[in-house]
């Protein structure tokens, strides 16, 4: 019983805070070869974006990942939660991609892990080679991770 109530106080804790989108995820053909992926957030959150290939949602091209905010990598923007990254109709070994009007920009935000606790222990042990012979052990425990905001 206790077990199922940690889950659900931990999934009910996950489900709130979550970051929204304010504008959708939408994929702009600027020029041929020239493309711009758009979206806002309503919260600083990490953020992934990719084209997807709709058929068998398979990754065509990795345009970008990391933590929206005043340090987010290239080519996010700094210090917006509205964000727009060019795509230059490529995959990702630098193929122009045969039909990129079948793809689709791929937005995942609030992906982050947390180190809530430790799950059990276990016990690592070392022969040592000394006389008389020895095994030294000690207890460790086992990291878990869960995505909690």
């Amino acid at each position: 019983m206790k077990r199922v109530s940690l889950f659900l106080m931990l999934t009910l804790l996950a489900a709130f805070g979550q970051p929204v989108f304010v504008s959708d995820p939408a994929i702009t053909q600027l020029s041929p070869g020239s493309w711009r992926v758009t979206f806002q957030l309503s919260e600083i959150t990490d953020v992934e974006v990719s084209i997807v290939n709709l058929a068998d949602s398979s990754v065509v091209r990795h345009l970008a990942a990391g933590l929206l905010g005043p340090n987010a990598p290239a080519p996010l923007s700094a210090n917006s939660l509205s964000q727009s990254l060019p795509w230059d109709g490529r995959d990702n070994f630098g193929n122009d991609v045969a039909n990129p009007e079948s793809l689709s920009a791929r937005v995942r935000a609030g992906m982050s892990v947390k180190l809530v606790g430790f799950a059990g222990r276990y016990l690592t042990c070392l022969k040592g080679r000394m006389q008389p012979p020895a095994v030294w052990c000690r207890a460790t425990t086992v990291p878990y991770f869960f995505r909690a905001r």
